[in-house]
């Protein structure tokens, strides 16, 4: 399966994608259940333009052999630009309760929520992602717009500011 992982990426890397997604159907042919085989060729149908297909196709990813962080990220987000929020949230939860210590998981976790117009829960995502990395800008960024939206100004006043000092 790597031997196949690696033509795939030198493939996509020679902007040979079609090519690249041969050589990863073939290869979860030989190896049915390898998640970064999986992983890899749903991003290459979301970066063609096929999104449905790259959600079946990453779902079975976190089915395989591994569960990638990146694959709960990738899909989560994908999930969420298709507006599928609440299934973008379950797949969030699903990886935050593999990957505790990940804040990119509970910051787009937040970005999702923001999008569905839950406010306090996307708050609350943040300051868990915020809690893990003080140093993200963009995360500060989106943390402090929604306590702004949420009117807790206090609070976005001292994010700010923390996040200044970095």
């Amino acid at each position: 399966p790597r031997h196949y992982y690696h033509l795939a990426l030198a493939q996509r890397s020679a902007y040979d994608k079609e090519g690249a997604l041969k050589t990863y159907e073939k290869g979860i042919n030989i190896a049915p259940s390898n998640s970064l085989l999986l992983y890899n060729m749903g991003t290459l149908l979301d970066e063609l333009g096929k999104q449905e297909k790259a959600v079946q196709i990453i779902y079975k990813s976190l089915q395989g052999d591994e569960m990638p962080e990146d694959a709960f990220n990738y899909l989560g987000v994908l999930l969420g630009q298709l507006k599928r929020y609440r299934e973008s949230v379950q797949v969030f939860d699903r990886g935050i309760y593999l990957y505790k210590s990940s804040y990119q998981l509970f910051f787009n976790r937040g970005i999702v929520l923001e999008m569905a117009r839950r406010l306090e829960d996307a708050a609350a995502s943040y300051e868990k992602a915020y809690d893990l990395n003080k140093k993200d800008q963009l995360l500060i960024y989106y943390y402090t717009a929604t306590l702004i939206k949420l009117r807790d100004y206090t609070k976005a006043i001292r994010i700010c500011k923390t996040g200044m000092s970095h």
